[in-house]
């Protein structure tokens, strides 16, 4: 019995000794390639934004005029969330799409008043973007804020 206990004694320490050695591998690693990160331009961009000057004649309303165009460059549907920064009172109300499907394109449209009492100005509106799908989740909040003007051509 002295045998099988000193046999059985050896293995145990040789399973320990092997289970702390292994414990002791490689803690770094070295790859042979390069890793570069780029910002994509918007025309490859997930989510594309298209904004131009917007300007209006003198006392003049128009409806509906587009503000930020915006293309879902994913391959799921995406929800966007708009936060008004910085919003002139030419601007009457702002209407933005909840929601773009995959490889639409929606606009952020607004109902714009150029007159004496304002005469257009600076507007920020940041743009937020989720989406889910079956291979990853995607939740672009506090995005870059996208400024644009309108211009009031108004007679002093």
């Amino acid at each position: 019995m002295k045998k099988l206990q000193l046999f059985s004694l050896l293995i145990a320490f040789a399973a320990a000794a092997l289970l702390v050695a292994s414990t002791f591998g490689g803690a770094a690693t070295e790859a042979d390639r390069d890793v570069s990160v780029a910002v994509a331009d918007d025309d490859s961009a997930y989510v594309g934004y298209d904004t131009e000057i917007i300007s209006i004649e003198s006392n003049q309303t128009v409806e509906g005029e587009t503000l930020v165009t915006l293309t879902n460059g994913f391959s799921d549907p995406v929800t966007v969330e708009t936060t008004e920064k910085t919003i002139p009172s030419a601007i009457d109300s702002i209407d933005a799409p909840n929601q773009i499907d995959e490889g639409e394109v929606e606009t952020i449209d607004a109902d714009i008043t150029c007159n004496s009492a304002n005469d257009g100005g600076e507007v920020a509106i940041t743009i937020s973007v989720e989406t889910t799908s079956s291979t990853a989740a995607v939740d672009l909040k506090d995005t870059e804020t996208r400024s644009f003007n309108i211009n009031c051509d108004v007679e002093s």
